[in-house]
């Protein structure tokens, strides 16, 4: 077993060398625009924000803005139910699709660029001691948290 200095020098090594401003910058293109614009996309018939809300662990209130957001570029339409009008509807509008195509696009441009550079038997080695990682932390004790919630694992 290492020592607790070893760790903490560990961990330091692991937060430099990790490639979470590439992640986190793919993410910052309005946060979670993407992630709602996909959802809408694979969910056909009536969506509603508070399922996207409960289905994607987001509050409603931080869904209500991205909502609010895509409605507002003309990414997504809101419709009044049918069955009661205090609800809306959800849906992805042609010019979301598009939207939703070219960040595709973007993020696999990045990770053929990545791949490409390290190869890709070296990047696949990297995702498997990833998710090897995460089991470990998951399985000790270190999102003890995450745990509690039944739908962590879809999540992750």
């Amino acid at each position: 077993m290492i020592t607790r200095e070893l760790a903490q020098y560990y961990f330091k090594l692991l937060r430099e060398s990790a490639p979470l401003p590439f992640i986190n910058h793919v993410e910052q293109s309005d946060k979670g625009i993407a992630c709602v614009l996909c959802y809408l996309s694979e969910h056909s018939g009536k969506v509603y924000a508070n399922s996207i809300a409960d289905d994607m662990n987001i509050s409603r209130a931080r869904i209500s803005i991205i909502v609010e957001k895509l409605v507002k570029r003309g990414f997504v339409n809101k419709t009044n139910s049918s069955l009661d009008a205090r609800i809306q509807e959800l849906s992805i509008t042609q010019k979301g699709r598009k939207l939703l195509r070219e960040i595709d696009d973007n993020v696999s441009q990045r990770i053929i660029a990545i791949v490409d550079s390290i190869g890709e038997e070296e990047f696949l080695h990297f995702i498997s001691l990833c998710k090897k990682i995460k089991e470990v932390m998951y399985q000790k004790f270190l999102f003890d948290d995450c745990k509690k919630d039944i739908n962590y694992k879809k999540r992750f």
